[in-house]
């Protein structure tokens, strides 16, 4: 009868935010995240991640009142930093496993012992990636136009990646915090209501994104570059 195997997984996060207002005008948020995962070794286990951002609502400053009573129905500038982490790897591959391994003795005879089977990595912790956020959204005309932009940075560090390890070592993988990503690029989104009248709307949406990734190295000091993409989409109603 086969052996199934088991696994268990513990994962424990805590999460506080603070919220600032000052006159609907300006926004600030404050985010602190910590995690906890039992795929990492103690001392490792705990990852913290704080993140924050800002907004200032230009429609709601006295001198924007002229146009807010015009065609300016909302404008918006947004920021944001802030961190996230990865734990997604095999169970348990912070430990070393092992195996039954048949062999020879000095007789000739096939005997039965145990040997390492998986290479596990102690110092392994989470991934970490770093991201900067900068947008600007403006409502006009009592609703008819709607536009977006935004444009972000990520930067992923300690990236938790399958390593091929040499041969000598007797293991062909162990998992490790090697290698680095950059993504980066820019949003756009418009929305408007051409026609609205009686029972008849006509309205459209175009969307524009421009991404650039780059694997800026995978531990072995060789750079990576990733191919462009670049999506548009224009549809209409």
């Amino acid at each position: 009868t086969p052996v199934q195997q088991q696994y268990q997984v513990r994962r424990m996060s805590m999460f506080g935010r603070v919220n600032y207002n000052y006159k609907y005008r300006y926004f600030a948020t404050l985010n602190m995240r910590a995690d906890g995962s039992s795929r990492f070794t103690a001392g490792n286990r705990v990852g913290y991640f704080p993140s924050m951002s800002l907004a200032w609502v230009l429609s709601n400053e006295k001198w924007a009142r002229p146009a807010k009573n015009s065609w300016l129905d909302n404008a918006k500038i947004r920021a944001s930093i802030g961190t996230s982490g990865n734990d997604r790897i095999a169970n348990y591959a912070n430990l070393s496993t092992v195996d039954k391994l048949f062999y020879a003795n000095g007789e000739g005879q096939q005997v039965t012992g145990m040997a390492e089977y998986v290479s596990g990595n102690p110092n392994l912790k989470w991934e970490t990636t770093y991201q900067y956020d900068l947008g600007l959204d403006l409502g006009l005309f009592n609703g008819r136009v709607d536009f977006t932009f935004d444009a972000y940075y990520k930067d992923t560090r300690d990236m938790l990646f399958k390593a091929v390890l040499p041969s000598q070592t007797g293991f062909t993988t162990q998992w490790q915090n090697i290698g680095n990503v950059i993504n980066k690029g820019l949003e756009f989104t418009l929305n408007t209501v051409n026609v609205k009248h009686g029972d008849f709307s006509w309205s459209s949406n175009l969307t524009i994104d421009v991404n650039r990734n780059r694997v800026t190295s995978l531990g072995d000091g060789i750079e990576y570059r990733a191919n462009p993409v670049n999506k548009g989409a224009f549809t209409e109603e």
